[in-house]
């Protein structure tokens, strides 16, 4: 069929690709909401945690890409989202980097 990747996956789908000679284009392991500023906290630390693993994984696996689904706002602003979103980046950045 020429099917290279099924996206989407988790890393404990790597076995079953390998063993069909594919990829996960874009991985995905976390999916979370950040409600309050506490919870933002903890989600930050579990993320940064689940990527230190994930994204190392995910490139010995040949998967270019990893992707986070963060939730909705819950009528969060603008602002506060972006700021949310960057001090995240700011966490997992180095990780990414450090794995290239």
């Amino acid at each position: 069929m020429g099917i290279r990747s099924i996206d989407l996956l988790k890393v404990e789908d790597f076995p079953l690709l390998k063993k069909y000679g594919l990829i996960s284009a874009i991985v995905t392991e976390f999916r979370g909401t950040f409600r309050t500023a506490s919870t933002r906290r903890k989600i930050m630390t579990r993320l940064s945690r689940g990527f230190e693993k994930t994204i190392p994984l995910a490139a010995d696996a040949g998967c270019p890409n990893v992707i986070l689904f963060s939730g909705n706002t819950r009528g969060m602003d603008r602002e506060t989202g972006l700021e949310n979103c960057a001090q995240g980046l700011k966490r997992i950045t180095p990780i990414a980097e450090k794995t290239r």
